[in-house]
């Protein structure tokens, strides 16, 4: 291909023949010569622009937290069979990453059958999944008049992922716990640390385990039994409809709801519970219920991947179907602006199953200082919001969240705001 500078003098050589031949001077047209001496020596004499390079590319590490750096290492070979006197090479990035050290873009020489390595390390301030490249390698005459580009390899993806605050423990109410040991109260005598009942004494029961003073009375020995303490299964709902987007970027509902539910998922999974994820809105996804660190990381990049945007379809399409097997724990992370919601979670209530709602305030988010019309807008909302927590304590636990204050800080709400369990 022929670079800018082609047109260009083409251009300048049309002009001067037509001086001269409106001056009908000859002189003016010899300024052609020099002209087409460059063209002659660039087509005859230059090496070929035709470019034959390889590239190998890794990001390390692939998955990083925000703020954190990764680098960026490139190995370009030339598997061409003559020397390549100019190659320019830029690595595409995405506008959200930062380049702090060396460089993406930069200009080489390569042997015949030399490897280059080529680092350099890239922040992101933002969770998201970034495409990193592709790399696009450029060469040209050493006149400037030809280029040949060339697009090497595909891109690497990046995770971001969110901000995840370390949570303990916390006693949720479950109706149904699965077979796994764990923390949760089964209302089952087994193993654990809480006292469920006495019985009368059976060979092989342990003597630690005999309640002297009720065996007194009864004469004869009783044995005391323990609530057993098991997993279950929870199922995690990210509302990402109306209302995510609600905020100071980067500070927005969105942005709360994500922390809250990788901070959960993670708590969750480190105790031995079988965790699923949905993801409701624009894109709507979901994770089969699972155990591990594995399966956290699955839940991390989807929590990384996911974008604001009202869904097609309401939140009660995500109902029973989607949670079969032992009744889960259901907990829903939702700015509680859509009014589709009491509906669906009254629904899952009859169905037998237990939901505690998490609700980032968008009130302590926005800009107040914003005009009147916008100001009552944010009033009608709240008092919409308001309404809908009220209906929803009826059938579950609901935590009004103030994004200001840590997660863990709120979370201790939730034996105030218990919604009985029925045996």
């Amino acid at each position: 291909m022929n670079t800018e500078r082609v047109p260009i003098l083409i251009t300048f050589s049309i002009l001067l023949t037509l001086a001269s031949l409106a001056m009908k001077d000859w002189r003016p047209a010899i300024l052609i010569l020099p002209i087409a001496s460059l063209f002659f020596v660039s087509s005859s004499f230059s090496p070929s622009t035709k470019t034959d390079v390889k590239a190998a590319r890794e990001v390390t590490p692939a998955r990083i937290a925000i703020g954190e750096t990764s680098r960026v290492t490139l190995v370009i070979t030339n598997e061409g069979k003559e020397k390549i006197g100019f190659l320019e090479v830029y690595d595409e990035l995405p506008a959200e990453v930062d380049v702090i050290r060396n460089t993406n873009h930069l200009i080489l020489c390569l042997d015949l059958g030399e490897k280059v390595t080529i680092s350099y390390e890239i922040r992101c301030p933002r969770r998201g999944k970034y495409d990193i490249g592709p790399l696009h390698v450029r060469s040209r005459d050493p006149l400037g008049f030809n280029f040949s580009e060339k697009t090497l390899d595909s891109s690497f993806p990046l995770h971001v992922l969110p901000d995840i605050e370390r949570l303990k423990p916390t006693d949720l109410v479950v109706r149904q716990t699965g077979p796994w040991p764990g923390i949760f109260h089964s209302r089952r005598s087994g193993i654990g640390t809480e006292f469920y009942g006495l019985r009368h004494y059976v060979p092989g029961d342990e003597l630690k385990r005999i309640h002297w003073k009720a065996s007194a009375r009864m004469a004869r020995l009783i044995t005391i039994e323990n609530e057993s303490e098991r997993s279950t299964d929870v199922v995690i709902i990210l509302d990402t409809g109306k209302g995510s987007n609600l905020g100071r970027s980067p500070r927005i509902t969105l942005e709360c709801g994500v922390t809250a539910a990788g901070s959960l998922a993670s708590l969750l999974l480190a105790l031995g519970n079988r965790v699923g994820l949905i993801i409701h809105g624009k894109n709507r996804s979901w994770l089969p219920r699972d155990f591990g660190k594995r399966h956290l990381q699955r839940v991390l990049n989807q929590l990384a991947a996911t974008e604001a945007g009202e869904a097609s379809l309401p939140i009660g399409y995500f109902g029973e179907p989607l949670f079969p097997g032992p009744k889960a724990q259901i907990i829903l992370i939702s700015p509680l602006l859509d009014q589709s919601i009491p509906d669906a979670i009254r629904s899952l209530a009859v169905s037998g199953y237990n939901t505690f709602i998490v609700s980032p305030s968008f009130t302590q988010l926005v800009d107040h200082q914003a005009d009147e019309a916008t100001e009552i807008a944010y009033r009608i909302m709240a008092l919409e919001r308001r309404n809908i927590i009220m209906e929803l304590r009826r059938y579950a636990t609901v935590i009004d969240w103030n994004p200001n204050l840590p997660l863990r800080t709120v979370l201790r709400e939730i034996r105030r705001w218990r919604v009985p369990v029925r045996h």
